[in-house]
């Protein structure tokens, strides 16, 4: 993967709320980051990690990008243009923005598709809802954790005063403190699939992961200023 569109997919997998959606044949679909476009494939990442998508565009339904991207394309027989932003993929056609209007190019004309570069409008869309969703698909919370940084899984339940209180305060101290990182997935309830998987029945919780990725604390019961400080400053040896 280029570098331009790594950190543009790390940034948009900070948000499902302003994820892009890709539906495919068989009534399979994903929830994560447009990567690019070449040889006849989608890249795609998933949210909440795991192995990057591939697809034919034989199989591909629909592709909806949330907000449109600016990118690169090259048709065939052109040159590369990079004024454009691309909104999606249908009906065996890319759509583009040109300006203030929508364009449709049929398949069989595009070459490439890939990032061109950092996108702030994008980027900032993603920032305004930082949550994962974990309502809808099942969220491995251990692939959350970064190695070389101590990471923060807060287990987030939107209707409960203290998960947000407590979740902000997680966040300025990811935002003050060098090599911390803070993620927040929303269960939804306790029916939903990540709260299935891990058994989860009380929000909120903080899952703080070491410099190794290693699981060190979950705070469950207790999760005070003070209980979240520690747990960092544990982790971090």
């Amino acid at each position: 993967m280029k570098p331009a569109v790594a950190v543009t997919a790390l940034l948009l997998l900070a948000s499902l709320a302003s994820a892009d959606d890709l539906t495919l044949k068989g009534d399979r679909s994903a929830k994560g980051a447009f990567e690019q476009y070449k040889q006849g494939r989608f890249f795609f990442q998933p949210a909440g990690g795991g192995e990057a998508l591939r697809e034919m565009r034989a199989v591909v339904v629909s592709l909806d990008l949330q907000p449109a991207a600016k990118v690169a394309v090259k048709l065939y027989g052109a040159k590369k243009r990079n004024d454009l932003k691309f909104k999606g993929y249908r009906e065996a056609a890319f759509v583009f923005v040109d300006g203030a209007q929508e364009q449709t190019v049929p398949a069989t004309k595009v070459e490439w598709i890939q990032s061109a570069g950092m996108d702030f409008e994008r980027s900032m869309a993603v920032a305004e809802s930082d949550a994962l969703d974990g309502r809808l698909a099942e969220i491995d919370l251990d692939a959350l954790a970064e190695p070389g940084t101590v990471t923060v899984v807060h287990v987030h339940k939107e209707d409960i005063m203290s998960s947000t209180r407590q979740g902000s305060y997680v966040k300025s101290l990811a935002a003050s403190q060098k090599g911390l990182k803070s993620l927040k997935v929303d269960i939804g309830d306790w029916n939903s699939p990540t709260a299935k998987k891990y058994g989860i029945v009380s929000a909120p919780q903080f899952w703080v992961y070491g410099r190794d990725g290693k699981l060190r604390k979950k705070l469950v019961d207790r999760f005070t200023d003070a209980d979240i400080e520690t747990a960092i400053k544990e982790a971090r040896r």
